[in-house]
């Protein structure tokens, strides 16, 4: 069949046409592939924040403080002075990881009562046995003896930390990646960063994204963190 130069170009601008109406039309051409899946917020998203990883509890109203109530009685201030560096240890301990032990227990080796030392108390908290380093002068000018301790090892509780972490981030979902109880040695690295190795993440709900990092321990126990650093208002 022969077509006039008329009925030829019109013929193809229909087939033209056609195809490009099909394929605006199929579901793998470019109008399906471009247009985002809304949410009920009516914003769009390509990514969902998976929560799965984190531990979800309530925030705190308050600031959780160190729960010493299990702790041993103070033997008092009639008690040897052997004793009493006992309970110190015991408590020292105790409020670092933020909550007592009603089992726990402690030793101090035996020391002269008149004379300068340096020795170790061992302390048992939860199973686990903790340094508390105490160091005697002899003063003297007041015929009597000085002393300090420090704290040579301590616990780090992982629910304690993870719930004043959610007071402090204002979240409910973060997870820090380590046991129930880490024995946190408190050498001078420590004492000079207050890193300890475990990263922690949280999740921010103003900017519906997962932050990661390190956990920083002061010196009585508590997380060193600034909200404002990790991006949480």
């Amino acid at each position: 069949m022969r077509l006039s130069l008329p009925a030829y170009v019109a013929a193809l601008f229909f087939l033209a046409t056609a195809a490009c109406s099909d394929q605006a039309n199929s579901p793998d051409g470019p109008s399906a592939a471009q247009e985002p899946t809304p949410t009920k917020s009516g914003t769009t998203t390509s990514i969902e924040v998976d929560l799965s990883g984190l531990r979800q509890g309530e925030i705190p109203a308050a600031y959780p403080e160190s729960d010493l109530s299990d702790l041993a009685p103070d033997p008092g201030n009639f008690a040897s002075f052997h004793d009493q560096l006992e309970w110190e240890a015991m408590e020292e301990t105790a409020e670092f990881a933020g909550i007592a032990d009603p089992d726990a227990s402690s030793r101090c080796p035996s020391f002269d009562s008149s004379g300068s030392e340096e020795f170790t108390c061992m302390v048992e908290f939860f199973d686990e046995e903790y340094e508390y380093a105490v160091s005697i002068e002899y003063d003297a000018d007041y015929e009597d003896q000085v002393y300090t301790t420090d704290l040579a090892s301590g616990p780090i509780m992982r629910d304690i930390v993870e719930t004043r972490l959610r007071y402090e981030l204002e979240t409910e979902y973060l997870m820090c990646d380590m046991s129930e109880i880490y024995r946190l040695e408190l050498t001078p690295d420590w004492e000079d960063t207050r890193k300890t190795g475990i990263n922690c993440s949280a999740y921010n709900p103003a900017t519906d994204r997962i932050v990661r990092f390190e956990l920083e321990i002061g010196s009585g126990g508590e997380p060193i963190i600034l909200p404002s650093v990790l991006g949480f208002e």
